[in-house]
């Protein structure tokens, strides 16, 4: 799933949701799912708090998820330094 270019208090909500929905999908496949960053500039902690709240359903539905956040870019920091950080998958791009 691709994420916006701005992901922030405004919008984490819908987008959290819409991950949720595709994680349901996926989950009785085990298929894997990507929460595309690659294209976001902008981020807060509410996009930390969507990956989180996304994980903690990929585990329950046995559904791998993966972020692909390029490396030394704001939004990766955003995330690293979160418990999000600490629990994703974290890859550099969408070919790794």
């Amino acid at each position: 799933m691709e994420l916006p270019a701005i992901v922030d208090l405004f919008d984490s909500e819908e987008i959290g949701e819409e991950l949720l929905r595709l994680l349901e999908v996926a989950g009785g496949h085990s298929v894997p799912v990507i929460a595309d960053l690659t294209g976001t500039r902008f981020c807060d902690s509410s996009a930390a708090g969507v990956l989180m709240r996304a994980h903690i359903r990929a585990v329950t539905l046995g559904c791998p998820l993966y972020a692909a956040i390029e490396p030394g870019r704001l939004v990766r920091q955003v995330i690293d330094r979160s418990p999000a950080g600490h629990h994703i998958r974290i890859c550099d791009g969408l070919s790794a």
